[in-house]
């Protein structure tokens, strides 16, 4: 799933605490 959308999942793994990319 990190290789889906790392943009939209940046926001959501934020709020879930599994950030991949720490923005």
């Amino acid at each position: 799933k990190m290789g889906i959308s790392p943009i939209m999942m940046s926001a959501g793994e934020l709020e879930s605490g599994n950030a991949g990319e720490p923005a």
